[in-house]
């Protein structure tokens, strides 16, 4: 990383964009570049937080040119149509990017409700006889406590490869 008081191009806080807003400029070596990122993590081998900070860019500035970031938002949009007859799919445009965030969060609330409201049950491990708190409706599936079940899981995996084999 540079020294703060040695000579850099472009103005401290604010990432220069080409007229055509094809390109933006780096603050070290003042070459010009569409994706900047990859640029500053390549070519001066630093990180871009680390960017971000040496030249007072906020964290949320993108280090991409205007128009190189509009071309991926189309062909991320594009990529994401496709899953668009999915039931959890979230159709996001521009302009909604907020409202489908808030509606995924409400979402992950209701649902964290409804298993908060689910009646609960102890269940004692079998093969260590550990307390387990376990949602009722897995009482049948339910015998061991997070730790023994990997551990019976494999057992009972390498019996059945055994007797698959006939050893």
């Amino acid at each position: 990383m540079t020294n703060r008081n040695e000579h850099f191009h472009g103005e401290r806080g604010v990432l220069a964009i080409s007229l055509d807003g094809e390109q933006v400029q780096c603050h070290i070596c003042g070459r010009w570049f569409k994706h900047l990122g990859i640029h500053v993590v390549n070519g001066h081998q630093w990180s871009c937080a680390d960017y971000r900070e040496e030249f007072g860019l906020n964290r949320s500035t993108g280090l991409v040119a205007p128009e190189t970031a509009r071309k991926m938002y189309e062909a991320t949009r594009k990529n994401l149509m496709r899953w668009e007859h999915r039931p959890d799919f979230l159709y996001i445009e521009k302009g909604t990017r907020f409202e489908a965030r808030l509606e995924q969060r409400l979402h992950q609330r209701a649902a964290v409700r409804h298993y908060a409201q689910i009646e609960r049950i102890t269940i004692a491990c079998e093969r260590c006889g550990v307390s387990v708190e376990t949602p009722a409706y897995r009482r049948r599936n339910r015998k061991y406590c997070d730790i023994c079940a990997p551990i019976v899981r494999r057992q009972q995996s390498k019996e059945w490869h055994c007797r698959k084999r006939g050893k």
